[in-house]
């Protein structure tokens, strides 16, 4: 409750107590009062005991050996970079890599040089871990924003097109090609990426509503209504399908009747759909009918199984209705949970 709050020096007094009435050894146990303990001491600003209690939880989560890469050393290079110690998880991907010398942790050790900004040495472990494994192309991302930081942008743009030179009918490679155009504010050339998948035999109600979140976001407004109608066309769409076309129509599109029809078919394939409840609820609100908003929004409450933060935004939408309708009590309620989950 303290640390939701952020009084991370009273989540730690109360993690420490608890930790002084626990003699359990289970390794969820190690997380609960190893890990949790130091990000607790990072957040307060003690840095050496963050670390110490980091070291602490793997030393006991792995007393025994485990001659397996991913259990040793990843979870403990990126629990050492969540607390800023760049330097000593940078050491141990090395020993990682030293000691097993495969492509996951030449991917490891170029993670950690990406995230100090040394693209330099990233861009040698990401293309050593490419020669280990030549299909994931993933790498080909990797290396091109290695590139793109080092000013290399012919470079960049060559290693994002690899992907979907070796793989040409992969929705997905031209979407990281087409974000990358996008960044480098070559529009045109962006908006080739988004629309070849829609040419694709296999083009779904999916590809096209990327390609008109992308007409949404370079502010072709007709082109993304006519792609979004183009996207119902097709069968089986689910119940996730009809709500983030329904998010697009509210949200970009501004068309309050089709995202209403939108979230109400997500709800009938799917009515523990709290994201389309919470949606339908946001539709009523701008229509002025708080009181199906209010029935929406305890319905999406109800229903989700979202991170304490999404949900913290039902509560919220539920306090603006409860305000619009003068229940000022049960608005109070409402945005103090909503305060409290974020």
């Amino acid at each position: 409750y303290y640390n939701r709050l952020k009084k991370y020096d009273l989540a730690l007094e109360n993690l420490l107590l608890a930790k002084q009435h626990h003699d359990s050894h289970d390794y969820r146990d190690y997380k609960e009062y190893g890990r949790k303990l130091g990000i607790l001491y990072f957040n307060i600003g003690d840095k050496a005991k963050a670390l110490s209690s980091i070291k602490d939880y793997h030393k006991k989560r792995w007393s025994i050996h485990i001659d397996k890469f991913y259990y040793q050393y990843r979870n403990y290079v990126h629990d050492l970079m969540d607390i800023n110690e760049f330097k000593v998880a940078l050491e141990t991907a090395l020993e990682a890599h030293n000691k097993y010398k495969e492509e996951s942790t030449a991917r490891l050790v170029g993670h950690v040089y990406k995230k100090e900004c040394d693209y330099k040495n990233a861009l040698k472990f990401y293309k050593l871990a490419l020669e280990f494994n030549n299909k994931d192309l993933f790498y080909h991302k990797e290396i091109g924003d290695c590139y793109l930081a080092l000013n290399e942008k012919d470079k960049a743009i060559e290693s994002y097109r690899q992907p979907t030179v070796i793989e040409p009918n992969d929705e997905t490679h031209w979407y990281w090609l087409g974000e990358f155009y996008y960044k480098l504010k070559m529009e045109d050339k962006a908006l080739e990426c988004y629309v070849k998948p829609t040419t694709f035999e296999k083009a779904n109600s999916r590809t096209w509503k990327k390609l008109a979140e992308f007409y949404s976001e370079i502010g072709k407004l007709n082109l993304a209504l006519e792609a979004c109608i183009k996207s119902t066309e097709f069968d089986n769409l689910s119940y996730y399908d009809w709500c983030e076309l329904g998010h697009l129509y509210r949200m970009k599109l501004k068309k309050y009747t089709q995202a209403k029809e939108c979230y109400e078919k997500s709800i009938e394939l799917e009515p523990s759909c709290a994201d389309g409840w919470n949606g339908l609820g946001n539709v009523y609100l701008y229509l002025e009918n708080n009181e199906k908003a209010i029935d929406c929004y305890l319905k999406a409450i109800e229903y989700t199984e979202a991170a304490d933060s999404i949900v913290s935004i039902y509560h919220s939408n539920l306090a603006s209705s409860y305000i619009d309708t003068k229940d000022y009590d049960k608005a109070y309620k409402a945005a103090k949970e909503a305060l409290t989950l974020n």
